[in-house]
């Protein structure tokens, strides 16, 4: 009776097989890595407390996290870090004194999409809001 580990390579001789091809190709056919793929380094950069103070203030004048991240050549995940420990509600966040009311009417039957319009958010702003707040 056959079973399937008998049909299976097993590691050790996935390791000859790969050794074996390599042996067969030359070197010089290989394509250097530099040509065919071309790496994208990304250069950190750690802004300053001014750029910091400026990036808050654009913000709060209206500027989107994805402007403000092109602006000033951070990712925008950075921007939102950013905002968050500067102490900036941001646009598209439940209000800190709505949490309770959101995560209330959740456990009444609210659908997310129903909290998402009343509060003026994404579906997944809501989600994340109940999953913070049962999580702690």
């Amino acid at each position: 009776m056959w079973t399937l580990r008998d049909k299976v390579p097993t590691l050790p001789h996935s390791l000859k097989v790969l050794v074996g091809v390599r042996k067969r190709i030359k070197v010089e056919e290989l394509p250097k890595a530099a040509e065919s793929h071309p790496v994208r380094s990304k250069q950190l950069r750690r802004l300053t407390t001014a750029q910091i103070a400026d990036l808050v203030e654009a913000y709060r004048g209206g500027k989107t996290v994805f402007e403000l991240a092109e602006t000033f050549g951070v990712h925008r995940t950075t921007v939102g870090i950013i905002l968050q420990r500067q102490g900036v509600a941001t646009r598209n966040s439940v209000p800190a004194g709505d949490v309770s009311e959101v995560v209330r009417l959740r456990s009444q039957g609210w659908m997310c999409r129903e909290l998402a319009q009343r509060w003026g958010v994404n579906e997944s702003t809501i989600r994340n809001t109940i999953a913070r707040q049962q999580g702690r």
